[in-house]
């Protein structure tokens, strides 16, 4: 698949996951906030995507991160509000950079297994591009503040980071940093139960409702996240259609 494609996929699958209807999030229906309006997940979605051709046109082994902290800034752009999309961008990177290194894989389980070793052949200042971008990410918010963190100069890899974001954090974050570690349970517990064969909206929403019965450790806007990875991955997969 082309890289041009791949970038459709992302800015598609980010974009439209608030339009189904999800009990305590923004939609279509509703903006659960004036700083979380449908209209800038639209954008920031459109503004990030065009970092990851040039993500995807990167040689193997060189540093990468530096544009996930760029995608994550240029998601601000032409909007108003607080972070959206960051979780996102977060989880598919090392989706993207598996896609990038083995093109010919085909199975979201086997994508998923390799996310691991790609993390850990990420090096220090890829480690230290992922904990700016947490940074940048939580100054946007007076109530996320605590959260930044002095960035740890001595991880040498992103996976090493997130181990370290892991041992960290508070007991009710560990979930974030625990996905990545784990390869991905839940993105693979949503991919399993994803009917494909009904519309999206519909589908998403089912899949909503039953993510907050059986995934207890993710919060709301976490669903939300992953919800747009399983959509990414079935579109490129499996040749999703929206409709």
């Amino acid at each position: 698949m082309k890289y041009k494609n791949i970038t459709r996929l992302m800015q598609i699958a980010m974009a439209i996951e608030p339009i189904p209807n999800k009990k305590g999030l923004t939609t279509r229906y509703k903006d659960i906030g004036d700083n979380l309006k449908l209209e800038y997940f639209i954008i920031g979605s459109i503004n990030s995507g065009f970092v990851i051709e040039e993500l995807m046109n990167r040689k193997s082994g060189e540093v990468s991160y530096d544009l996930l902290f760029k995608s994550t800034v240029q998601n601000q752009l032409h909007r108003g509000g607080l972070r959206v999309n960051a979780g996102q961008l977060q989880f598919l990177w090392p989706i993207l950079l598996v896609i990038r290194e083995y093109p010919s894989i085909k199975d979201f389980n086997l994508i998923l297994d390799k996310t691991e070793e790609i993390m850990l052949n990420t090096c220090r200042e890829d480690s230290i591009w992922l904990q700016a971008t947490n940074n940048f990410s939580y100054s946007l918010w007076e109530h996320h503040l605590p959260r930044v963190k002095l960035i740890d100069l001595e991880c040498d890899s992103v996976f090493e980071a997130y181990t370290v974001m892991y041992e960290i954090s508070d007991a009710n974050r560990t979930y974030f940093s625990k996905e990545f570690l784990d390869g991905y349970p839940c993105i693979r517990k949503l991919y399993s139960n994803f009917d494909q064969e009904i519309p999206y909206s519909e589908g998403m929403s089912i899949l909503y409702d039953w993510a907050l019965d059986n995934i207890d450790e993710f919060p709301k806007g976490g669903i939300a996240d992953i919800l747009a990875c399983v959509t990414f991955l079935a579109m490129y997969i499996e040749d999703y259609k929206i409709r």
